[in-house]
């Protein structure tokens, strides 16, 4: 094989192109209406997807927890958005409401650190969430004061949702350390994004 090449301009500086903004490219696509199934419910016959209380816990606890329930169209409870910077929020409790957690128990969090009304105990910052479409798993990284050495060259440091216990209608939904949520849990989700209907 030959090639002939020809030089037409030697010693030229190249021309770059300005970058431009790239395309998300994670199966989470910020505000697209989702469903977050949890695929072990489907060995069992049931659609099961997250969903949301719709009262808050108290006036100082500005929270909603998370339960799973058979799938409903039009149920804004079970419907789903990620923000641009990566907060999780409920349809029907809108974005000042993202996913948090309550020692485990999985929820959503009204944040406002100037509300001197919530208890001293309340989330003070909201989470950024990252799906792994591969394993399935929505996780979130934990501050450096919440991980966990189980010795020197072993550290968790990412929470992930699931769903411990028996798997059916109304099991509430929690937040715990990757490893043992990948163990113990039903924590696979898959990501269905709603009809345009909607």
């Amino acid at each position: 094989m030959t090639f002939d090449l020809e030089v037409i301009e030697c010693n030229r500086k190249p021309e770059w192109s300005k970058p431009t903004e790239q395309p998300v490219t994670t199966t989470m696509q910020p505000g697209r209406c989702m469903y977050l199934h949890v695929e072990e419910a489907e060995n069992l016959g049931e659609d099961l997807v997250l969903s949301a209380e719709t009262d808050n816990y108290a006036d100082w606890w500005p929270a909603k927890y998370l339960y799973v329930e058979p799938r409903v169209l039009d149920d804004k409870s079970q419907q789903w958005y990620m923000s641009p910077q990566g907060y999780i929020y409920n349809a029907e409790a809108g974005p000042n409401y993202t996913l948090s957690n309550d020692w485990g128990l999985a929820m959503i969090a009204s944040i406002n650190p100037s509300d001197s009304t919530i208890s001293e105990y309340f989330p003070k910052e909201r989470r950024q969430w990252f799906y792994d479409a591969k394993e399935g798993d929505l996780t979130c990284d934990l501050p450096e004061q919440n991980w966990v050495y189980a010795d020197k060259n072993t550290v968790f440091n990412r929470n992930a949702l699931g769903v411990f216990g028996k798997l059916a209608n109304g099991s509430e939904a929690k937040i715990g350390l990757n490893a043992l949520v990948q163990e113990s849990a039903a924590h696979t989700l898959r990501i269905e994004y709603c009809s345009k209907a909607y």
